[in-house]
């Protein structure tokens, strides 16, 4: 996520607020572990 947040010139918490959204909605679902999902 922090290469991400690097890229799009934000907060890695931003990202990180964005995708457990997502999550939460089920417009995305992890894939894999919890930890690295």
């Amino acid at each position: 996520m922090v290469e991400m947040a690097e890229r799009l010139g934000v907060a890695k918490r931003t990202i990180e607020r964005e995708v457990k959204q997502l999550r939460e909605t089920g417009s995305i679902e992890p894939i894999g572990s919890k930890r690295f999902g």
